[in-house]
């Protein structure tokens, strides 16, 4: 097992992610909209590729939870404890939505509506953060099984799991059948851990990719031509989604480009604390009420076929960060105030004395 100590570079990639998500939603159909209605040239094209260009982040995520959790290889109990912190930052960010939503459309708190709001994660609001939790919740499971299996065993079972979930959905239509769901699912995000995992044990930080650059590029051009050229013969094909080879590329490429950057001294502390709240600029844009009202009253989509989406996009992007970052450490500040992380520990640790008794019968 190959002990991995905090890279900065890394810190520094997952505020990048989190930039490269708000853009993907900026863009995206069932949100902000801009790249449905972007039909006038080059702004279809320039806003087509920088999405396909922002499209790694989700994966690239969990191959950084693959990495770092094989090396820290926590227990199931550590790993719940862990994830606590996280559904109470997912809580807080959905009751304040809500209260969002109430005041900025007056509407009565409804009894029903209060009281979903205190189960954000089960009730899949925010899909990354449901299956990213059952995926903390299996990996010390993964991590034994890795332990267990020989380099070639190992680099085997990742092959299969990528012809399975990654080659073959982009050639043939299995996209239903096997449960990869376009990489919106457990089995991906397993396979994107296992790979996360293989870079660590190769130690894939002191490896020269001098080139991660242009593959990057290249795969991102392939993805915004594949389409397109497979049009011209009246096929119906698309590398556009998480779980596709280009996009699998990509997400390698882009963390054997940051896990070798070297951070100023002076930025460090900076990169490294905004780093460890990013997560909540996804929960915060994503959350169900704050979505609607951001998207409708904003409408990004407008600005589509002109220069003014470059500055739409950044005020949108900053505005999200910053907002996020802020609220996410007055929830911090509550919590040990009131000394909530305590209480939960405390819960768990009756929780977990109770479990064990029973499934020691």
């Amino acid at each position: 097992m190959q002990k991995t100590e905090r890279n900065h570079g890394i810190d520094l990639l997952k505020i990048i992610l989190a930039i490269m998500v708000i853009i993907i939603h900026i863009n995206a159909g069932g949100t902000g909209q801009v790249l449905l209605n972007a039909t006038e040239f080059p702004w279809n094209w320039i806003i087509s590729f920088v999405t396909i260009l922002c499209y790694p982040a989700v994966n690239t995520y969990i191959l950084i939870c693959g990495y770092y959790s094989y090396s820290v290889h926590k227990d199931v109990k550590s790993i719940i404890q862990s994830l606590s912190s996280l559904w109470l930052s997912a809580l807080f960010f959905s009751f304040v939505g809500y209260f969002v939503s109430v005041i900025w459309f007056g509407k009565q708190i409804l009894i029903n509506e209060f009281v979903k709001r205190f189960f954000p994660i089960t009730r899949g609001v925010w899909w990354f953060y449901t299956v990213y939790f059952a995926l903390m919740l299996i990996s010390p499971f993964v991590n034994k099984m890795l332990d267990n299996l020989s380099n070639v065993e190992i680099k085997l079972l990742i092959v299969l799991l990528v012809l399975f979930f990654s080659i073959f959905p982009v050639f043939v239509d299995w996209k239903g059948q096997l449960g990869s769901n376009y990489g919106y699912s457990l089995i991906w995000f397993v396979t994107l851990y296992l790979v996360g995992a293989f870079l660590n044990l190769i130690d894939i930080g002191k490896i020269k990719t001098n080139y991660s650059w242009g593959v990057f590029l290249l795969l991102s051009i392939i993805m915004l031509f594949w389409p397109k050229a497979f049009g011209l013969v009246g096929i119906n094909s698309t590398v556009s989604m998480y779980n596709s080879l280009f996009c699998l590329g990509q997400s390698i490429c882009l963390f054997c480009l940051f896990v070798r950057i070297q951070i100023p001294q002076i930025g460090i502390s900076l990169v490294g604390s905004i780093s460890n709240v990013i997560l909540a600029s996804y929960l915060l844009h994503c959350q169900e009420d704050i979505e609607i009202i951001m998207w409708e009253y904003i409408h990004p989509s407008s600005y589509a076929n002109s220069i003014s989406i470059v500055f739409v996009t950044f005020y949108i992007v900053a505005g999200i960060l910053l907002t996020s970052i802020v609220l996410e450490q007055i929830r911090k500040k509550v919590c040990k105030l009131l000394r909530v992380d305590k209480v939960m520990s405390q819960i768990l640790a009756v929780v977990f004395k109770y479990a064990e008794r029973v499934l020691q019968k």
